[in-house]
């Protein structure tokens, strides 16, 4: 009764099948003809392109479908991915899916290009004033030289940027530039994030070491530690505590000295016992340590050859010990542990030299 078939037709059909005798008797009889539908849709696809905003972009079937087809009917178009990140800059493949009405699957590949650009940046730290410290110049001293930190993020890859900041002791939290100023010594991570007008951000960071170096006093009396080298001995440093009007010439006259304490790193001071240093002519006279409750060490760093002697008065001005016969470079020791604790004067000479320096004694 039926002998042609359409895409209405998938599935089972009944049919009636008539036969006619020569002699002109007719009989019936039913039969089931199925109709299978196995040819898969025609994927054709175009290639898209998409900017990016606030970091992200997509696209739906219809941006690189290009008129997909099927001999029946598509039920549905699918495409994956669909969203894109700063991640995907530039040439994309994506699959597109394409499904008839009778559960047959086809795909097809297309090019999405996402357009925007990655940022990069730079942080970069410059002392705030030229100061020699002798130091590399992401490191400061509290108590020396420049006392803060000129920072500059700078950005490229894009347009439209903004910065956003996260440290201590930071004078602001957004714009390319910053200031750090810190009040404790320790050893700081600053970091810069840059977006751009795409929303795509990288971030840049730099470490800045802070030595708080400051021994005692303030303003004009305000004395900080120093690591000495005697000589240029670098097995036999000692720590000291120099006044900062006399640190650029020691510094200058001393290659192997360094500011901060002997053992000291990034951040708070360590409980190092601590000479002072002097300057007596062209030299320096080193006392150590001072408080003392025993042995105060002497040490007269010059170029005379001449002898060194060394007179310790008590406050009444009565001469309680006298030694001479140093040499300049040599550690001369003075032993007051049978003194009294109390302050005493300590004259020292060496030619026409002479340089009276404060000792402690201590129990």
């Amino acid at each position: 009764s039926k002998t042609s078939y359409d895409c209405s037709n998938v599935g089972t059909n009944s049919v009636v099948l008539t036969i006619t005798a020569n002699g002109g008797a007719v009989a019936y009889d039913t039969a089931t003809v199925t109709v299978i539908d196995n040819l898969v849709p025609t994927v054709v696809t175009k290639s898209a392109s998409v900017t990016l905003s606030g970091g992200t972009a997509s696209i739906t079937s219809s941006d690189v479908n290009d008129g997909s087809f099927d001999n029946c009917a598509v039920a549905s178009v699918s495409v994956s991915p669909g969203s894109f990140d700063c991640s995907n800059l530039g040439a994309n493949t994506v699959t597109l899916t394409v499904t008839d009405v009778n559960g047959n699957i086809a795909t097809g590949t297309a090019t999405v290009t996402v357009n925007g650009a990655q940022p990069t940046c730079a942080l970069t730290a410059t002392p705030s004033n030229s100061t020699y410290t002798g130091a590399a110049t992401n490191q400061m001293f509290i108590g020396y030289g420049p006392q803060s930190m000129d920072l500059s993020c700078a950005a490229n890859g894009g347009s439209g940027f903004s910065y956003s900041w996260s440290g201590s002791y930071l004078s602001s939290t957004s714009g390319s530039t910053n200031v750090f100023t810190p009040t404790a010594g320790g050893n700081y991570t600053i970091t810069c994030t840059v977006t751009n007008s795409n929303g795509c951000e990288t971030t840049c960071t730099i470490t800045i070491c802070v030595l708080d170096i400051r021994s005692s006093g303030s303003g004009n009396n305000q004395k900080v530690y120093l690591c000495h080298s005697p000589n240029g001995n670098s097995s036999n440093v000692q720590t000291l505590s120099v006044s900062v009007n006399a640190v650029a010439s020691h510094l200058s006259n001393h290659s192997g000295d360094k500011l901060g304490q002997c053992t000291q790193t990034c951040g708070s001071l360590k409980n190092e016992v601590a000479g002072e240093l002097y300057e007596i002519g062209e030299g320096d006279l080193i006392v150590y340590p001072n408080p003392s409750a025993g042995i105060f060490k002497f040490t007269l760093e010059s170029e005379s050859d001449e002898l060194i002697s060394i007179r310790v008065y008590d406050a009444n001005g009565k001469l309680v010990i006298s030694k001479s016969g140093g040499h300049a470079f040599e550690e001369i020791h003075i032993d007051a542990s049978e003194l009294n604790a109390g302050i005493y004067m300590a004259v020292v000479s060496q030619g026409e030299l002479t340089k009276t320096v404060k000792l402690t004694k201590v129990n």
